[in-house]
């Protein structure tokens, strides 16, 4: 992996310096304009006001914010203190820049990070996949994101995502546990936990993968930040999953960026009476978007049998056990979304306590799941 060797840039001040400049009203485009003319940030710092303005491309308000910062920073002991942080940043200029996001017109000038950047991330792999969705997903949903994950993981995808609540963070844990890496991108300061009962899932990310942010340390995660977050994920990415949404989420913004991008989009399909499936099933509606429907059908769609064997899936996630007979009748009864147990009673013409014997067993097995209080789904 590499790691971006602060201590040794005479660059390294300059570029905090730039990258910072984006609360300040500097915007990456003019930022990639001023590298593009001047060749080295240190160039663009030491440049008077008078010289800048004859460019023609900086607006008013973006030089008065360059000058004004430039004069108001203490250079040295603003870079000493974001240091201390112990965090990186990687900027345009620099070789491990991520690839896949050079491409963008508004890439980020700058990449503040926690952990260490992959080199498969700075050579814009093909096998970096994106996973998105609810954060209040249903079981269906919980239990896709992490098939999903497992599969893309096992044939040497590493899952970049939000790391928010719900189907983020389940897919990222996920990638973890079955021995991948994960890259985050938030929309707080990379130094920054969010949300905060992921800060076990945020340390595993550190320690194996890296966390990315184009924003300051101890950045707080305001909501405008999230959409323009959103962007990075799908650029990082060469491929995107959308795992439940409603409409006009968060996860839909993801989807818009990535098909600006140019990038495949697939989507779990879903009924249309689930609110948590409307954005998905809109996906598909308008064309946008690949269906999910078959976990073998999906690997091959991405190609990934190719040099590698044909694909052969786990067999927790395609084969049932053996079923005795009350077992087999409850699990007919049985759908992908919550069935409550009334309803398994009364489908399965088995008696209250033979029902709840059953449910228990296929539960046991892992082929079905109590997804809330006496609300039952099966997994496979």
């Amino acid at each position: 992996m590499v790691k971006y060797e602060r201590n040794a840039e005479t660059e390294g001040p300059y570029r905090y310096w730039m990258a910072c400049l984006s609360g300040a009203g500097l915007g990456n485009r003019a930022k990639r304009q001023l590298l593009d003319c001047y060749q080295s940030i240190s160039a663009v710092y030491r440049a008077d006001g008078e010289e800048l303005q004859k460019l023609g491309f900086l607006r008013k308000r973006e030089l008065k914010a360059l000058v004004a910062q430039r004069t108001a920073w203490k250079l040295q002991e603003e870079y000493e203190r974001f240091l201390r942080a112990d965090m990186g940043l990687v900027t345009l200029d620099m070789g491990e820049y991520p690839a896949n996001l050079r491409m963008l017109h508004d890439a980020p000038f700058g990449l503040f990070f926690r952990g260490r950047i992959p080199p498969e991330v700075s050579n814009g792999s093909s096998r970096l996949a994106a996973i998105v969705g609810a954060r209040s997903p249903s079981a269906y949903g919980k239990r896709a994101a992490e098939d999903l994950s497992t599969i893309l993981t096992e044939y040497g995808y590493q899952i970049v995502s939000g790391m928010a609540r719900g189907i983020d963070g389940i897919a990222q844990t996920s990638c973890l546990n079955a021995g991948g890496q994960t890259i985050a991108v938030l929309g707080s300061g990379a130094d920054v936990a969010y949300p905060r009962e992921n800060w076990i899932l945020y340390d595993r990310i550190v320690e194996t993968g890296c966390v990315f942010s184009e924003y300051p340390p101890q950045t707080a995660p305001l909501s405008r930040h999230f959409p323009a977050r959103n962007r990075i994920i799908s650029g990082l990415a060469s491929v995107i999953l959308v795992i439940e949404a409603r409409r006009r989420s968060g996860s839909l913004i993801t989807a818009d960026f990535a098909l600006e991008q140019g990038k495949d989009i697939y989507t779990l399909p879903g009924r249309i009476t689930d609110p948590m499936s409307a954005g998905c099933n809109e996906l598909l509606h308008q064309g946008a978007a690949h269906p999910i429907t078959d976990y073998e059908q999906f690997i091959e769609d991405l190609e990934l049998a190719a040099g590698m064997g044909h694909f052969q899936p786990r067999e927790d996630l395609r084969y049932l056990p053996v079923l005795d007979r009350k077992q087999e009748k409850v699990y007919q009864c049985l759908d992908f979304y919550p069935t409550d147990l009334d309803t398994l009673v009364a489908k399965s013409g088995l008696d209250y306590l033979q029902t709840v014997q059953a449910l228990t067993e296929l539960c046991d097995l892992g082929v079905a799941v109590d997804s809330s209080h006496n609300q039952f789904m099966k997994l496979r």
